[in-house]
């Protein structure tokens, strides 16, 4: 061996092969950890939850008015009429709360007793409690009776039960018993026009003061539209729409008692209350059974303000109750089926509407507008057909009808590949 050469060294068998393989093995698990870390993050971006299905609602006009109406309005005064349950049908002004107020006279005591069972509710058939009168009650009684108000006749020491006590105040108008039950069930008169007063706020009586519980004073004052929302809250309470209705009643002391509505029982008519006073002139807020133009039976209820006398604003109330039931109709605002606003999913060129589940059909006046209204809900892919998808809400008058939204077909899920590439 020359010894420039270098030595000859020996390797296990399979040295060299091995150190051959090391590379691609290297390489094929960094493959296999991209592989399957590329799986994993797809399946992080797959379970991503999907976002929100874009929405937009239709935009809805009123509903136009089914026909003109003309009102045999009185020419003096004004006057209002509505539809128990119903709300404000039409004015002599043509518009709700344009009115200026007048003095209400008695027709103010059905707020009296509407505030006296709010403060000492009865079921029906219940007489309430005893109600002992004093020398205070005596002296209200001599107050009135020298100013010539409308009274009952009562002696200091006499008990009375509450529900007796308000026949006498709604039945002959006894202006006595009016502030008797307001300081009875609220302590003092001013407590009680506090309550009054809050009451007709709640009841949408924006333009009415309550000065005294008998409407004596010329500053107790409303509109004939906020007394017809009066007259509905009136008809709505058992107790006091069974009183109203009654043409005579016995009482302690007083005996028969007469209600000065000389209309009660005629015509339909089931109530509400008169008034009459120098200041106010005739008042007339009535109530009365009739068959509507939609062929079902409603109450309409009406109010002349501003008469020249009492017996003049009740009579003018009685081509006023006609009037309005031949002009109650029936409209179908909204069809089954209708469409009120479409949605549509980031993954898919397709919208869906939502429609109405069923039709909805309204009571109305022939001569208001309706008004339609829709909420969208905030929706998730994908969906099935039938989902609720929101509501739609009718506002006729006083009346609220609301009717589900559906979604008309389905939304499907988006692609694998949509997923894991958003």
């Amino acid at each position: 061996m020359l010894e420039h050469e270098p030595p000859v060294r020996s390797y296990p068998a399979g040295q060299k092969r091995r150190r051959g393989l090391r590379w691609p093995r290297i390489a094929a698990v960094l493959v296999l950890i991209i592989f399957l870390a590329s799986l994993a993050g797809g399946g992080v971006l797959y379970a991503r939850p999907l976002p929100h299905l874009s929405s937009q609602p239709v935009s809805l006009d009123e509903v136009p008015p089914a026909a003109s109406v003309n009102m045999p309005w009185p020419s003096y005064g004004q006057s209002a009429v509505g539809l128990a349950g119903g709300g404000i049908l039409a004015t002599s002004s043509g518009a709700t709360g344009a009115q200026p107020p007048l003095p209400t006279a008695s027709v103010a005591k059905t707020m009296t007793a509407l505030a006296v069972l709010d403060k000492k509710p009865l079921k029906p058939g219940e007489t309430g409690p005893t109600i002992t009168l004093t020398a205070k009650d005596k002296q209200i009684y001599d107050w009135y009776f020298a100013r010539g108000g409308s009274l009952a006749a009562m002696q200091e020491g006499e008990q009375i039960n509450q529900y007796d006590a308000l026949e006498a105040l709604m039945l002959p108008s006894a202006n006595n018993f009016a502030d008797t039950l307001a300081i009875w069930a609220y302590g003092s008169m001013e407590n009680y026009t506090k309550a009054a007063n809050a009451m007709a706020k709640s009841f949408g009586m924006d333009t009415s003061n309550f000065d005294d519980a008998s409407g004596f004073s010329p500053r107790t004052v409303s509109t004939a539209d906020d007394l017809v929302r009066l007259g509905d809250r009136a008809l709505r309470n058992p107790v006091l729409a069974e009183i109203i209705a009654k043409r005579t009643a016995q009482i302690p002391v007083a005996g028969t008692i007469y209600n000065v509505n000389g209309l009660l029982g005629k015509y339909g008519i089931n109530g509400i209350k008169t008034g009459n006073t120098d200041e106010a002139g005739g008042v007339f807020l009535v109530s009365a059974e009739r068959k509507l133009a939609n062929g079902k039976t409603g109450t309409v209820i009406a109010c002349v303000m501003g008469g020249p006398n009492l017996e003049a604003a009740m009579l003018a109330t009685l081509p006023l109750l006609d009037a309005t039931a031949a002009n109650v109709v029936d409209q179908t605002v909204v069809k089954k089926g209708q469409a009120f606003g479409t949605y549509q999913a980031p993954w898919s060129s397709e919208k869906v509407q939502a429609v109405a589940k069923h039709d909805v059909i309204v009571s109305t006046w022939k001569d208001s507008r309706v008004k339609v209204t829709a909420s969208l809900k905030s929706l998730d892919g994908p969906q099935a057909a039938g989902i609720e998808a929101g509501t739609a809400k009718v506002t006729a008058g006083a009346q609220t009808n609301e009717v589900p939204l559906v979604l008309e077909g389905s939304i499907g899920n988006p692609s694998w590949w949509w997923r894991v590439s958003r």
